[in-house]
């Protein structure tokens, strides 16, 4: 189904036969939470950033990958009917959604971009790595809700990576419990307390993990970074480099989470879609 709504889209811009070729590899990379840019040029789908349609298809696939199999699985079975679900069902689309949707506000507010592309960054920067604007224009306010997004990753069961969506929403329900002095409860069941103590292990591990990634590659960029140059008597000097914090702690985040955002401005970040097009026909042409 992914593979045939997206063939709509680059069926326009592509010969038949690669078309259907890019539409399949397309899909299978949103849904396997993977990110791979077959387009060329680290552009991703810079060139259709502004095709609603392409966003909301790949957001779909995107989602349906990092929420499990499970959860497919018992959505499907009990007929979307919330009620039947089971907690790890609700748990799941209730902290899937509320990280999309919170996600998305907070790139609209940050970021210089429309809805679609603030859903669209929202939903990838969790679990795939696809991009439609160029990251190394991000705010700090932006890359720094993008690098949480990335943390919490996707869900149990799913194609992606990260400490979970069932993590932080027991961290929360273990934050809200001591805060409250209440036993904790969710969607009408007891949340044992051996679980917060769990999901804290998680996410300290996790964020272990990150920082001694960040210290070893924040000391490889500071040895081996920097400029040379010689001075007047011909003694070669090396300048120390200037790191943003930024280019350490979201490569890092990304690796972590298993997805393939790149940070980096791009050479040409306003490519239209009808510029894209006459560019591939051309070189199909001189083929």
């Amino acid at each position: 189904v992914g593979a045939a709504l997206s063939f709509i889209v680059f069926v326009r811009d592509y010969p038949l036969l690669k078309a259907l070729g890019i539409s399949l590899f397309h899909s299978v990379a949103a849904f396997n939470n993977s990110g791979f840019d077959i387009l060329g040029n680290f552009q991703s789908l810079s060139a259709y950033k502004e095709d609603v349609f392409l966003n909301l298809v790949t957001c779909l696939l995107i989602f349906f990958g990092g929420i499990g199999f499970l959860v497919i699985r018992e959505i499907v079975e009990k007929r979307f009917r919330w009620r039947r679900f089971s907690m790890h069902t609700k748990v799941v689309l209730t902290m899937s959604v509320a990280l999309t949707v919170g996600g998305a506000v907070i790139f609209r507010i940050t970021e210089d971009i429309p809805w679609i592309g603030a859903l669209f960054n929202s939903v990838t920067a969790r679990t795939a790595g696809f991009s439609t604007y160029s990251l190394g224009e991000f705010s700090n306010a932006g890359l720094l809700a993008m690098i949480f997004l990335m943390f919490v990753g996707a869900s149990p069961g799913s194609t992606g990576g990260g400490i979970k969506t069932s993590t932080l929403f027991a961290l929360i329900q273990g934050i809200k419990t001591a805060a409250t002095n209440t036993s904790g409860k969710a969607f009408h069941y007891s949340v044992p307390r051996g679980v917060f103590r769990k999901a804290s292990v998680i996410a300290v591990m996790g964020i272990s993990v990150i920082a001694v990634g960040c210290l070893v590659r924040d000391d490889e960029r500071v040895r081996h970074g920097g400029t040379h140059y010689r001075d007047n008597h011909g003694t070669l000097h090396r300048e120390q480099a200037y790191i943003n914090s930024h280019d350490v702690y979201r490569p890092l985040g990304a690796a972590y989470n298993s997805d393939s955002l790149v940070l980096h401005k791009r050479r040409s970040n306003k490519i239209s879609r009808r510029k894209h097009s006459h560019r591939l026909r051309t070189e199909d042409k001189d083929v």
